[in-house]
């Protein structure tokens, strides 16, 4: 048995030489996977979806007063340095801290964390946007109400509660644009 080598194309000088055919622009190595499929969704796969109160969610709220509180606590700390700097003795400036710390406490103990009527209000509404503590409600989705833990069900991981989301929200998405 004799094998013969399969001819290579040969190409004269004058010979036109074609183009690189296009190629997409390169994206990102995290480029976004959708979990959707490309002809699109059953009615059955669409989550139940609930009506959520006006304004910003408890969990919203909630990362709100935590970054008011950081920079609460980073402005505290450069105005008693400053002070201390400026002062150079320790008793007015530590009066002052003590002063500063009594008047913000009883501010934000008589006024509360914002969140924690609106959390009431949500479970009121019968949802809940955390994800632990309140199993007995809905977890739903704060950007589109969609339902990613049914009520009774037990609490998402991180990693749940990351996927279900990029989940509704790619679902969100659909609805929209159909």
């Amino acid at each position: 048995m004799q094998v013969t080598p399969t001819p290579t194309p040969v190409r004269s000088a004058s010979a036109a030489v074609l183009p690189e055919p296009a190629r997409k622009p390169e994206t990102s190595s995290k480029a976004h996977v959708s979990s959707l499929p490309p002809w699109g969704l059953l009615p059955s796969q669409i989550p139940p979806r609930l009506e959520l109160l006006p304004g910003p969610s408890s969990l919203e709220l909630f990362r709100r007063s935590r970054r008011i509180a950081a920079w609460g606590f980073a402005s505290y700390g450069v105005v008693v340095v400053a002070a201390f700097i400026i002062v150079g003795q320790p008793g007015p400036v530590t009066l002052f801290a003590m002063v500063t710390l009594v008047v913000a406490g009883a501010v934000f103990g008589l006024a509360g964390p914002p969140y924690v009527e609106r959390i009431k209000d949500e479970q009121r509404a019968g949802y809940t946007v955390w994800r632990q503590n309140t199993l007995w409600k809905p977890q739903v989705d704060a950007e589109t109400g969609f339902v990613i833990r049914p009520a009774g069900a037990r609490a998402l991981s991180l990693q749940e509660e990351a996927a279900a989301l990029t989940r509704v929200r790619e679902i969100a998405r659909y609805l929209d644009d159909r």
